[in-house]
């Protein structure tokens, strides 16, 4: 196997931790919600914020764990590359906890730019792809969960709160209804979403590659592999827990490699 820079257990806890929390995270994601929308999310609204705020949090962090499974391969300017991309993420999840939602996202996308292009300096086209990939893949989610998950989120708590007023009507609740129902479907959220899966795809395939290179055993591949199927089909249950369990068993092996999971040097 490739001579990596030493990593301590905190930092390996760190990496692995994001996609195991995405997994446990999704399986509480509400299911068959989307031929209605209003109807099915109203009586669980909280849980669904809640869900996806955390998701706002997590599916960035789980792109710069799938980064750093790579990351210590490089030799030199490695370090400052982990710390680049870290910095970034913190900048990223600091802006969605302290401003609104649109500004979180205006301020990943920048932090993720600016580590694709820093690190597209220093190192291959490689590695500047496997940066780009997984910054759209996790801003990409990121902006996706923000709007059809929590904007969508909103508007159903605030109609039901409204519904609690004296004087509310059914009309109004049948009016609410028809705008959610059009906002969740807006072409824009579809898009944002399949672009954020193509980085998903590219950024773990990418990784597939550098650790078979590096010489990693096939199990992390397999797991990775089957993170790309995945990615492709919806991330509440059963796909999503499945999806991003994938991602957790790919990342432990590679932190915690064993005579199954790594080749000889």
């Amino acid at each position: 196997m490739t001579q990596t820079q030493p990593r301590s257990t905190l930092e390996k806890i760190l990496i692995v931790a994001p996609p195991g929390l995405l997994a446990f995270v999704e399986s509480f994601h509400t299911r068959g919600h989307a031929d209605a929308v209003y109807q099915t999310l109203a009586p669980q609204i909280d849980r669904w914020l809640v869900v996806h705020y955390l998701q706002l949090v997590l599916f960035p962090l789980t792109a710069w764990s799938v980064y750093q499974l790579t990351a210590a391969h490089d030799g030199q300017g490695s370090a400052a590359e982990r710390f680049g991309v870290s910095l970034a993420v913190a900048v990223g999840v600091a802006a969605a906890l302290v401003f609104d939602v649109s500004v979180a996202v205006t301020v990943a996308v920048a932090a993720g730019v600016g580590v694709a292009v820093g690190i597209g300096l220093s190192v291959g086209a490689e590695r500047k792809l496997l940066a780009i990939a997984l910054a759209v893949f996790g801003i990409g989610y990121a902006g996706f969960d923000s709007i059809a998950g929590i904007g969508t989120g909103v508007m159903v708590k605030n109609t039901v709160e409204d519904m609690t007023i004296p004087g509310a009507t059914a009309s109004y609740e049948e009016a609410a209804d028809i705008i959610i129902q059009s906002y969740y479907h807006s072409p824009m959220v579809t898009i944002i979403a399949r672009v954020a899966v193509v980085g998903a795809i590219v950024g773990f395939l990418l990784t597939m590659f550098r650790l078979h290179k590096a010489g990693h055993g096939l199990f992390p591949l397999l797991m990775l592999a089957g993170a790309c199927w995945g990615v492709t089909r919806t991330h509440a249950p059963p796909y999503g827990p499945i999806t991003y369990g994938f991602v957790f068993a790919a990342a432990f092996a590679v932190m915690w490699p064993t005579s199954q999971t790594s080749k000889s040097e």
